[in-house]
């Protein structure tokens, strides 16, 4: 849809504008700037708040009699570029997903800065949402070793970095983590496997996060959970081994002082018990022809499938030990 309104008004007359329709917040535009496309977003940004501009796209602040502006727009001139339509469908994607307008002012500019440290990173790093995913999965790790399995028990059962579920424990019972946005009303699945764990019993766990700068009062930093995590490999040559193969596969270098960076303010956890009717879609469910989906859970559909986080670790360890 978005990328045929961005067509349509690249084929008119510059100043062509249409709007995104279906948005709960912001009234968002895409627009015919003459020799680039653009996006308009109708929104008020805290005072003193700028938005810096990203690799291959600005981003200006329009200040008009009636209303101000954000337009993003590509930093050269052309047609409409897969960058560009990836950061206008993703900007909209996460600003409709905020539940209050506040909310999704704040999405708005997480969802800027997230694509431009996409763009700025290096093709062997992490974005921000795969180094949110990883300190969530590395928190499960400690609580885990902390209730008393081994370190080496836990990284073994860690599959996350392989594919698939996230963790997977011998009696066939699994566990998929996720982090959200404060607030969130909705949380994405990245592929037709994550949910998906035959008749065994499966949970979902949600981490919301805030992204904060460092130091920042309730912060923690992501590079003080990975030295956590480290310190319980000291005197197991097993466990060093299984961690060095799960951060190879994901492609996360401990060294680089590029995750430095990284700090976030975490809510109390959720669980779901994943069962029956549990919203979603796994490999069965897909018609011939189609290989793979990512798709969005809206969370106020799951109060009857919610449940007590220690509780369902507690009876993971029972059947495990």
């Amino acid at each position: 849809m978005i990328a045929e309104d961005l067509q349509e008004v690249m084929d008119g007359e510059p100043g062509r504008t249409i709007g995104l329709t279906g948005h709960p917040h912001l009234p968002m535009y895409v627009t015919n700037l003459g020799d680039r496309p653009g996006l308009l977003v109708d929104v008020q940004l805290p005072e003193g708040l700028t938005v810096e501009d990203g690799q291959g796209f600005d981003v200006v602040q329009l200040a008009g009699p009636v209303r101000n502006r954000l337009l993003v727009r590509p930093t050269k001139s052309g047609a409409v570029s897969p960058a560009f339509l990836g950061l206008v469908e993703y900007v909209y994607r996460e600003t409709g997903a905020a539940s209050t307008r506040d909310a999704s002012v704040r999405a708005l500019l997480d969802a800027v800065h997230e694509f431009r440290q996409f763009f700025a990173r290096r093709a062997d790093r992490l974005s921000e949402v795969a180094v949110r995913g990883l300190f969530a999965e590395l928190e499960l790790i400690l609580d885990l070793e902390k209730r008393g399995v081994g370190i080496e028990d836990v990284l073994r059962s860690w599959s996350g970095p392989f594919r698939g579920t996230d963790f997977r424990f011998p009696d066939g019972a699994a566990v998929e983590v996720k982090t959200v946005r404060v607030p969130a009303k909705s949380v994405k699945i990245s592929s037709e496997h994550q949910l998906e764990n035959a008749e065994r019993k499966l949970c979902l766990l949600l981490r919301p996060l805030a992204t904060v700068a460092r130091g920042d009062q309730g912060s923690l930093a992501f590079t003080e959970v990975v030295d956590q995590v480290k310190r319980l490999l000291e005197g197991s040559p097993s466990a060093r081994t299984l961690w060095r193969v799960a951060t190879s596969a994901i492609g996360f270098d401990e060294t680089d002082s590029y995750y430095d960076q990284w700090a976030f303010v975490a809510e109390e956890w959720r669980a779901f018990e994943v069962r029956g009717d549990f919203p979603r879609i796994t490999p069965g469910d897909l018609p011939e022809g189609v290989r793979s989906v990512s798709y969005s859970i809206d969370l106020s559909n799951l109060a009857d499938f919610e449940t007590d986080r220690d509780s369902v670790l507690e009876s993971l360890m029972a059947n495990n030990e």
